[in-house]
């Protein structure tokens, strides 16, 4: 019977290409990774879906009264009366009074939104997503109205002191970042209490 040779494991060749094989893979896995995260990581679409919904989730609608469509702040017993004009659609945020702060609403409209919103859909990356941010969120905040005088804020400014019916005098603050938060101040200067 022929003698067969026992071949010998070379153990240094079996490590070049086992080491060689793994660092492949390796790259290859971690391209895969990085292509199929990198769209979620930077994308603009949910980026900005995420912050406009975040903003629009902190205001609720302004109830409107059906026959007369006087617009109405009923936690500051407060309304707006329509008048001949067509009012625009409010939206606000109550905030109760806290450690000094005196009850106040945040009042803005779905068109001054809307438009600030708009501005965030013409971003094409991220980067001017969050550059177009602090314009929307000072729409968002909109008109501050409080029974008391507030402290000096950034970004808000005394607009003007208003009498109301039932004696008190209504403060209303607007935010410098907004400029079109003017068309808010014209239908809020018709504000009274009931």
């Amino acid at each position: 019977m022929p003698k067969t040779k026992k071949q010998s494991f070379n153990k240094k060749a079996f490590l070049k290409i086992t080491v060689s094989a793994l660092l492949v893979l390796f790259v290859i896995i971690s391209a895969v990774i990085y292509l199929q995260y990198k769209p979620l990581m930077d994308n603009p679409t949910n980026i900005r879906d995420m912050l406009i919904r975040s903003s629009r989730d902190s205001h609720i609608n302004a109830p409107i009264e059906p026959k007369t469509g006087d617009v109405y702040f009923p936690e500051m017993k407060l309304y707006v009366p329509r008048g001949d004009a067509q009012i625009a659609s409010f939206t606000y945020r109550y905030d109760t009074s806290y450690e000094g702060w005196p009850e106040s609403i945040s009042v803005t409209s779905r068109d001054v939104t809307d438009q600030a919103e708009l501005d965030l859909y013409n971003a094409v990356d991220s980067e001017k997503v969050f550059s177009k941010v602090p314009y929307m969120q000072a729409c968002r905040q909109g008109l501050t109205l409080t029974a008391q005088p507030l402290p000096s804020l950034d970004g808000e400014k005394l607009h003007h002191q208003q009498a109301l019916q039932d004696g008190r005098m209504l403060y209303v603050y607007t935010n410098t970042g907004c400029p079109a938060l003017t068309e808010v101040v014209d239908d809020i200067n018709r504000i009274n209490s009931y």
